[in-house]
C-alpha cells in the first residue's frame, strides 16, 4: 500500500467537498440577492439568511482550501521510513479482530476513503485516538478509551 496514493484519495475527497462547498456558497448568494428573495415585508428576513448561509459556507470553504494546502505542503515534509508515528503517517493496526487503516492529520479528521478495498480513516492528533497513535512505533500497544487494546502493525511508506 503507497502512503502518497492513500493521501492523494483523501486530498481528492477534500477537494470534492470545497467544490461543493463553494457551489453552495455560490446558490445562496445568488438567492439572497435574487428579486424574488428581496422582503415584502419587515418580517421577511429570507434575504438576510441567504446571505448568512452564503458567508457561513464560504468561511467553511475558506478553511478547507487552507487545509488542503497545508496537506500538500505536509506531503512535502514527509520522509521515508519513519520510525514512529506522527501527523501524515498512515499506520495499520490490529483491533480485536480487525485490522484498521489510520491517516494521522490535523486537517479533515474523521472522513474515510477507500484504498484497494480498504478504509482509511483521517484521524486528529487532537482526538484521544490521535493522541495515543502520535510517537507509537511498530509493535507498540495503543490503549484506547474504553479500555480496548489496538497494536501498531507498520508504518506505510
Amino acid at each position: 500500500m503507497n502512503r502518497e496514493k492513500i493521501i492523494q484519495l483523501i486530498l481528492d475527497e477534500l477537494e470534492l467537498n470545497l467544490n461543493s462547498l463553494i457551489d453552495s456558497t455560490k446558490d445562496a448568494s445568488d438567492h439572497a440577492s435574487h428579486e424574488d428573495a428581496q422582503a415584502k415585508s419587515k418580517w421577511d428576513t429570507q434575504a438576510i439568511e441567504a446571505s448568512y448561509l452564503a458567508a457561513g459556507h464560504a468561511a467553511k470553504a475558506k478553511k478547507l482550501l487552507e487545509d488542503i494546502q497545508s496537506i500538500h505542503g505536509m506531503l512535502a515534509d514527509i520522509e521515508d521510513h519513519q520510525e514512529q508515528v506522527f501527523a501524515g503517517s498512515v499506520v495499520k493496526c490490529s483491533l480485536n479482530d480487525s485490522i484498521e487503516y489510520f491517516f494521522v492529520s490535523s486537517y479533515g479528521g474523521g472522513l474515510e476513503t477507500t484504498f484497494k478495498g480498504l478504509t482509511i480513516t483521517v484521524v486528529s492528533p487532537k482526538t484521544p485516538l490521535g493522541q495515543n497513535l502520535i510517537g507509537s512505533k511498530v509493535g507498540d500497544t495503543v490503549l484506547l478509551l474504553n479500555g480496548t487494546k489496538m497494536n501498531v502493525l507498520e508504518l506505510l511508506q
